[in-house]
């Protein structure tokens, strides 16, 4: 019965990450985009450098929220150990 919990969390984990990618990540970079075309050519190369390590921390969600779903599904069954 633990597994269905477990892969519930999965689930929502996923879930959650998917939303904040497509939210959260055009939340964050529609302010950084108009920044780079009122910027200087130097300017512009910092700013891409941001938004890409911005997009790493928003992929790497991926892999986070749902492990993290994951072991609290096993948690609250409470074979977690």
């Amino acid at each position: 019965m633990g597994e269905n919990y477990a892969v519930t969390g999965l689930l929502v984990g996923l879930a959650f990450a998917v939303l904040d990618y497509l939210v959260l990540l055009r939340l964050i970079e529609r302010p950084l985009r108009e920044q780079m075309r009122q910027a200087p050519m130097a300017e512009k190369d910092r700013l891409a450098d941001r938004m890409r390590i911005i997009r790493y921390i928003f992929l790497a969600q991926f892999i986070v929220f749902p492990v993290v779903g994951y072991i609290v599904g096993r948690m609250i069954d409470g074979s977690g150990s």
